[in-house]
């Protein structure tokens, strides 16, 4: 977010709104121009993102609500400043209306919002209205920040950070610098990966320079974090899939490929561009129809096997039939001769049988004699 709103700043500055559009139920474009520029087009998502876009993307005929509440009072209004809020994920937009001026919240932190306030901090409209239990996103209340998520980092002093750290005992570092700073797992443990410090170490376990050593990564890092000295790119996979998209070169990435732009603006877009038409792709995917389909294949796997089990009776049945023909093969071959003879010599094959039959019974009975 820091990265982002310092990049814009310049760009939208005295920017006019020209149009608003909501592309989903969280998402608006903003269409501004400038003197002597092309138009811009600006895409704010609640809980998610903001950047410029190069895209044409897809407007709805007829705008939600809160759409339209937008454009009862934000056209031909101008924006004045863009900033963030300390250092939370929440970016404030300053515009000067022919009433006065309003600002534009985007928050992106937890579900995300987007709220309109008038000059007094009254909030006009909100893309979700909700109660809760430090503050109130409801239509005329004063628009209050959330509690804040931890430390200011361009604020924050290296025996603050110690302090909080043996305050830690035995819990992770790592743990603690996201707690304390407020900032997220990825980059906690990429000031840990610069200060050469094992992200489950005990935090009061730390030496006096492992200290010096997160104090002084923290401040690289940050003092990376301005539009002259933004690395921005895009991390892929082995495969070119899009992995994550950073402001800065980070030292988890440093064996991955990297995919540099100009701008982080341009990074955001294209890694979103390509994130959302994935999650489109997916959210059309019939999944009862899937579910249809994976129950017959499942049905038609069941009869299958059932078949080659049947096949495998049959099988070891003809087997055991073979086996038991090859060890009376002798004896058949004088029943099949004695049919023989009998069928050319015109005698009933019946009375054979009978024979065939008595000889074997005498044949039993002086065995059992003997």
């Amino acid at each position: 977010m820091h990265a982002i709103v310092k990049e814009l700043r310049g760009k939208l500055a005295d920017a006019r709104i020209n149009n608003i559009y909501q592309l989903d139920a969280k998402t608006l474009l903003l269409k501004l121009h400038k003197v002597n520029e092309a138009p811009l087009m600006l895409v704010i998502e609640a809980g998610r993102r903001i950047h410029l876009t190069s895209y044409t993307l897809e407007k709805p005929k007829s705008p939600p609500a809160f759409c339209m509440t937008l454009r009862k009072y934000l056209p031909g209004a101008w924006i004045s400043a863009i900033e963030q809020y300390e250092f939370e994920r929440i970016a404030i937009f300053h515009i000067q209306t022919k009433t006065g001026m309003m600002h534009l919240i985007l928050e992106l932190f937890g579900e995300g919002n987007i709220i309109l306030t008038g000059g007094k901090s009254d909030i006009l409209q909100a893309l979700f209205f909700k109660r809760m239990r430090d503050r109130n996103i409801v239509r005329n209340e004063i628009y209050q920040y959330p509690p804040s998520g931890g430390k200011n980092p361009f604020k924050v002093t290296r025996d603050e950070l110690d302090a909080a750290l043996k305050a830690a005992g035995e819990t992770d570092v790592v743990r603690c610098i996201v707690r304390f700073l407020g900032v997220g797992g990825v980059y906690g443990e990429e000031l840990l990966q610069r200060a050469n410090v094992e992200k489950n170490k005990h935090a009061n376990q730390l030496t006096s320079s492992e200290v010096d050593a997160i104090y002084a990564s923290l401040q690289s890092l940050l003092a990376a974090i301005t539009p002259e000295k933004l690395e921005p790119c895009i991390t892929l996979d082995d495969a070119g899939g899009f992995v994550d998209v950073v402001p800065v070169k980070l030292k988890r990435y440093e064996n991955c490929k990297l995919q540099p732009y100009a701008s982080f603006s341009e990074a955001l877009d294209e890694f979103y561009v390509r994130v959302t038409a994935a999650e489109k792709a997916v959210a059309g995917i019939n999944i009862g129809q899937f579910k249809r389909e994976s129950e017959r294949l499942k049905r038609m796997i069941a009869d299958q096997e059932h078949a080659l089990q049947e096949d495998d009776r049959k099988t070891q049945r003809d087997k055991h039939l073979g086996d038991t023909i090859y060890a009376h093969f002798s004896d058949l071959q004088v029943l099949l001769d004695k049919f023989s003879s009998a069928h050319r010599e015109g005698r009933n094959i019946s009375a054979v049988a009978a024979e065939v039959l008595e000889a074997k019974k005498n044949r039993q009975n002086t065995r059992s004699t003997l």
